[in-house]
């Protein structure tokens, strides 16, 4: 009996560890659980098997002097060493904090918003299991045979970190799916496909100097631009030569879209999904040139702040009525734009589901495009997403980008 109680409060101890270290280190007062240093130099003989936290507590708490011949540290040195652990267990807490709130994504919008960063925790956690390898090699090579099992022991806390860390990892990589970035290798043509080019341009952007100069070196044969303000567009009216057909409607608002085309025929119509006040633009191209007809449908969507969750909630409904516009379509059909939203959501994924789209980065990479100064460290919120009569030939994400915090996204489809 006392033996299975003193196992539980080993096992008590080892979930608890973590935070009673962390807590602990805030104070200063506690270099580690285990200092080898602390102990010569206090002479203590006891095992260290046996060794408590609070006996550690108070005897860190108790001044030192310096050993026989000069050659001792300081308990001043020893308290303001740097400390591993405080950073080991910060790094779980937050680990543990967003692998939590995105296995329980659907049940606020607060939770939601932690899904998007799962491509970074994906790193975080794989570095997080590597490091925790390493660290139990050092301990148990480092140490003698006569107290690597008293090392061990002590490092249940590390085993539970790391066992954490490759659970988050384990995840992240199936919401993540990296498997599916296998590059595809194809490269833009000339004559095959339908070249669509999406982009937020930024609603404070007043460079139409590169906006007209991206557009024109990417030679896209539909361009959607959103967050198009009036002043933008006087700078754009070069363009008005280069595309015969067109949506130009600029407005101080961020739902505003402008549609350029160069192919004929091309006609346009505004519709107001979900009735938020963001209207989208249907898209409707003939065959030309060899190319096959088809539907667009460009739309920007409200963006989700912590602060707001009915702007979550808002978009949601956005992208449950592209979805419905999506099964309405008879042919070939795409919705491109920027979503607000990446492929680890639960909601993009339910949109796929429910439209019967293919996301067009599959087999491209990550393709982050906001925002645009972290380049391949963003994140991906600018979607091109087609149905099964589409192909998607070729995709790339427009870097750098010097007037938008959004970088624009080019795709050839088929």
């Amino acid at each position: 009996m006392h033996e299975g109680c003193q196992r539980g409060k080993r096992i008590a101890s080892w979930v608890v560890s973590p935070f009673l270290d962390w807590s602990c280190d805030l104070g200063g007062h506690c270099a580690g659980l285990v200092d080898v240093e602390q102990k010569q130099h206090d002479g203590d003989s006891r095992d260290e098997k046996t060794l408590s936290f609070d006996n550690n507590r108070d005897r860190m708490a108790t001044p030192h002097s310096e050993s026989e011949g000069g050659a001792g540290t300081s308990s001043s040195n020893i308290l303001f060493r740097p400390n591993l652990d405080w950073i080991a267990n910060a790094l779980w807490i937050l680990v543990v904090s967003m692998l939590l709130a995105t296995l329980v994504a659907n049940l606020h919008p607060w939770f939601e918003l932690a899904t998007h960063f799962s491509f970074h925790f994906l790193w975080i956690s794989g570095v997080a299991v590597v490091l925790s390898l390493v660290h139990r090699m050092v301990r148990w090579i480092g140490g003698s045979r006569s107290n690597a099992s008293g090392a061990l022991s002590r490092s249940a806390p590390n085993t539970l970190r790391g066992f954490t860390h490759l659970l988050a990892f384990v995840v992240f990589s199936w919401i993540v799916a990296p498997w599916e970035w296998v590059a595809k290798k194809e490269s833009f043509t000339e004559s095959q496909g339908t070249r669509v080019l999406s982009w937020n341009v930024w609603l404070k952007n007043y460079d139409s100097a590169s906006v007209v100069s991206i557009i024109r070196e990417q030679n896209a044969d539909i361009v959607a631009l959103f967050e198009v303000n009036p002043e933008l567009a006087a700078g754009m009216e070069v363009l008005r030569g280069d595309y015969l057909e067109k949506e130009w409607t600029p407005e101080w608002d961020p739902g505003s879209c402008v549609v350029l085309s160069k192919i004929p025929g091309t006609s346009f119509k505004r519709v107001n999904l979900a009735e938020v006040g963001m209207r989208a633009v249907e898209i409707d191209f003939p065959a030309w040139n060899g190319k096959r007809a088809g539907k667009l449908l460009a739309i920007h969507t409200k963006s989700p702040t912590p602060f707001h969750p009915s702007r979550t909630r808002a978009r949601d409904r956005q992208l449950e009525a592209t979805a419905d516009w999506v099964r309405q379509q008879n042919g070939r059909a795409a919705v491109l734009g920027d979503l607000n939203i990446t492929p680890y959501s639960p909601t993009f994924r339910r949109l796929l589901n429910e439209g019967g789209l293919q996301d067009s980065r599959t087999g491209f990479g990550n393709q982050a495009s906001w925002p645009a100064f972290l380049q391949a460290f963003g994140i991906p919120i600018d979607h091109v997403l087609v149905n099964s009569h589409f192909q998607v030939k070729a995709r790339k994400v427009i870097r750098p980008n010097p007037c938008s915090d959004h970088s624009p996204v080019l795709v050839e489809l088929l």
